[in-house]
C-alpha cells in the first residue's frame, strides 16, 4: 500500500516537472479593433447556419482570391473586415451537405454604432433590409404562410385519399 502511494507521488512529481516545456506551445493573441461586416445566416426554419464555410469576394474586383475566408460561428454569423476601398461584395456560404447561399452585399459605409440598450434615447432594434434580401419580419411572415399552405396541401391530399378509399369500399 505504501509503495503504491510512493509510486503515485513519483508519477505526480514527474508530471509537474514536465509541465514547463508545455508552456512553449502557448498561443499568443493580438487584438485589433476595426469596423467589421457581420452577416447572420440561418436555415429556412430559423436554425443558425453554424460552423459552415464562407468566402467574401469583391464583385467588381479582380477574379481569384477571396477577400475573406472562414467559418460561421455558433449563431451563424459570418464576420470579416473588408478593405476600406472595397466596393460591393459577394458572400458565398456553403455546407458539406449542399446547402448554401450566394448574396451580394452593399458597399460598406461608415455608420454610427447603435446606442447601447437601456441608454437614453435608445429604441428597440428594427429589422434591417439588405438590398436583394428580406427583412426579418417579412421572412417570418413568409415562413408562416408557407407552413399554412403546406398544411392545407397535406390536408387536401388526405381528404382525396379518404374519398377514393371509401368509394372502393362502397363498390
Amino acid at each position: 500500500m505504501r509503495r503504491a502511494r510512493l509510486a503515485a507521488l513519483a508519477v505526480a512529481a514527474a508530471i509537474v516537472c514536465a509541465a514547463p516545456p508545455a508552456a512553449a506551445h502557448e498561443v499568443q493573441a493580438r487584438v485589433t479593433t476595426a469596423t467589421a461586416t457581420v452577416v447572420t445566416l440561418t436555415y429556412a426554419d430559423g436554425q443558425p447556419f453554424a460552423f459552415e464555410a464562407f468566402e467574401a469576394f469583391e464583385v467588381h474586383g479582380a477574379a481569384g482570391a477571396p477577400l475573406a475566408v472562414g467559418r460561421t460561428d455558433a449563431q451563424g454569423r459570418a464576420v470579416f473586415v473588408a478593405p476600406a476601398a472595397a466596393g460591393e461584395l459577394r458572400l458565398r456560404a456553403f455546407s458539406a451537405d449542399g446547402h448554401g447561399i450566394e448574396r451580394r452585399l452593399p458597399a460598406a459605409t461608415e455608420v454610427a454604432p447603435p446606442p447601447l440598450p437601456g441608454a437614453e434615447g435608445s429604441a428597440p432594434p428594427r429589422p434591417q433590409a439588405v438590398p436583394g434580401g428580406v427583412a426579418a419580419a417579412d421572412a417570418d411572415a413568409g415562413r408562416s404562410s408557407r407552413f399554412l399552405f403546406g398544411f392545407g396541401v397535406l390536408l387536401a391530399l388526405f381528404g382525396l385519399i379518404q374519398l377514393f378509399v371509401r368509394r372502393k369500399k362502397a363498390k
